[in-house]
């Protein structure tokens, strides 16, 4: 882990100098849902420390530091990506960029994504990716978690729930996010949306993804309940992602070390068990591993026919109901 630690940092720190950044400070590394562990904590300090052992064109601000100074000022680690606070960051503390990143667990190993944010703009002007085995000693790290709020002082932020499940395709993971219950619209339908994330680990990559439809429209998509309940969605409803049959234009491109968050509303007429306690969702995802807009300049879609340079993946979750969709009375 250490020596693909200070790899990364060398990658780091040779962008942070050809963008003519002076003065930088790393923040705790978190999951994709915010969340910092030991391990976040222990990758942000391991930046930092190599950092300034280094010969550098630039300066890092102490982590402790940091930290009072956001206090002071009421400000919050995962807020910095808002370009107004991390404007007022380069005020207080004359720091002119930012380095955070995610820890993704994908078994056997941890996958990491580190980012460098201008905090005059809030924009990427550079980044890294790396992994490592997530032996016994990196698990025990990875363990103990906190909120971003907690780790920054802020008990009055909200939490965001922590993802459930990943499935991992390639440099693809999928991610189970939560599942919410919608007011019914009608006495003989009912509604619930499924959260999912999609994020791409790749460092050189960029990943496409769709969900895959029949020629009606409805997406190859269902969740069934535990009490035999089926639910199907008419892609009507289907946000951050498109439904794909045929067109690659529908597919969406997500950048090396970048996500994109798809919400889902099933419905269903049938009458649902007042004991309902999980429900199966399978999903049919198309995936093109390595996009190109150029790939489809030529191409002429035939009827039915998944665009080249596709594949369909169906993913599966099984999820516990902590929320039962609500009945219209």
């Amino acid at each position: 882990m250490d020596k693909e630690l200070s790899d990364l940092t060398e990658k780091l720190a040779t962008k942070i100098q050809a963008v003519g950044k002076k003065k930088i400070t790393v923040l705790d590394f978190t999951d994709l849902d915010g969340a910092t562990s030991d391990l976040g904590k222990y990758v942000a300090e391991q930046l930092t420390v190599t950092f300034v052992t280094g010969d550098r064109k630039f300066v890092v601000v102490d982590r402790a530091n940091l930290k009072k100074i956001l206090a002071e000022h009421k400000l919050t680690a995962s807020g910095l990506i808002d370009p107004e606070n991390a404007k007022k960051l380069s005020t207080f503390s004359g720091v002119d960029a930012i380095i955070l990143g995610t820890v993704v667990p994908m078994t056997p190993n941890i996958k990491l994504t580190a980012k460098i944010i201008t905090t005059d703009t809030a924009d990427i002007v550079g980044g890294g990716l790396c992994s490592f085995k997530a032996d016994e000693n990196v698990q025990k790290l990875l363990a103990r978690t906190t909120s971003q709020s907690q780790s920054n002082g802020n008990a009055d932020e909200p939490k965001k729930p922590k993802p459930q499940f990943v499935k991992s395709i390639g440099d693809l993971s999928v991610i189970f996010e939560s599942l919410k219950g919608l007011q019914s619209y009608s006495a003989s339908v009912h509604q619930v949306m499924v959260n999912l994330i999609f994020t791409n680990s790749s460092s050189a990559k960029t990943i496409a993804v769709a969900l895959y439809a029949d020629p009606s429209g409805y997406l190859s998509s269902s969740l069934v309940g535990a009490d035999g309940t089926k639910w199907r969605s008419d892609g009507s409803n289907l946000t951050g992602l498109r439904a794909l049959t045929a067109l690659p234009k529908n597919l969406v491109a997500i950048e090396p070390g970048n996500e994109v968050k798809a919400s889902v509303v099933f419905q269903t007429s049938d009458a649902m068990s007042d004991s309902l306690n999980s429900m199966r969702l399978q999903t049919e995802v198309v995936i093109n591993a390595d996009y190109k807009e150029s790939q489809y300049d030529n191409f002429r879609p035939s009827e039915n026919s998944l665009p080249p340079y596709c594949k369909i993946v169906n993913v599966t979750f099984d999820i516990p109901i902590i929320m039962k969709p609500q009945k219209t009375q």
